[in-house]
């Protein structure tokens, strides 16, 4: 499970040129073991600014790499069609997962979006939460009027515009 084989990087794309997106992985640097997985358009920035920000993230990345005294390294595995890039980062860690490797990405084994994890014990909590939870029709029209985008009250925000999304930020 170390990062000691040999992965060539490869390309799958129909045209070269589409967009696309490098898929890398992120390796302990004492160990050489995986431990993160992601997709971006120029992989080496998107890892220097996790490194650099790691003191303010939040998440399981930035403890990993608060925990860290250099640099992790980062390998391209794959050139991606930019349409693909989440099925095949998601597709990539639950194989990884499924190897043992212990992953700091929030990815569920469910499929959901990369970035948000959802335990099932919270389902189950948010849930049950929502089977007792009575809505009001005053609280049906503000979800409504959220949902349709139509916050435009007709008052101006101070940049002159009549968007009404300012409107918190200037009143």
């Amino acid at each position: 499970m170390h990062g000691s084989g040999t992965i060539s990087v490869r390309t799958f794309l129909s045209s070269p040129r589409k967009m696309h997106a490098e898929l890398y992985v992120v390796e302990d640097p004492h160990t050489g073991v995986i431990r993160y997985v992601g997709v971006s358009r120029n992989a080496q920035n998107r890892q220097q600014d996790a490194w650099k920000h790691r003191k303010r993230n939040p998440f399981q990345l930035g403890a990993w790499l608060r925990e860290l005294d250099i640099k992790p390294y980062v390998r391209i595995i794959a050139i991606i069609e930019w349409q693909e890039r989440f099925a095949i980062e998601t597709q990539v860690i639950r194989a990884l997962r499924m190897l043992g490797y212990d992953l700091v990405n929030k990815v569920s084994a469910y499929g959901e979006h990369p970035g948000h994890f959802v335990s099932i014990e919270t389902r189950a909590k948010i849930g049950a939460a929502n089977r007792r939870r009575v809505i009001t029709a005053e609280t049906r029209a503000k979800i409504s009027v959220s949902k349709t985008n139509a916050t435009n009250t007709g008052k101006k925000c101070q940049s002159g515009c009549t968007c009404g999304r300012h409107r918190r930020n200037h009143e």
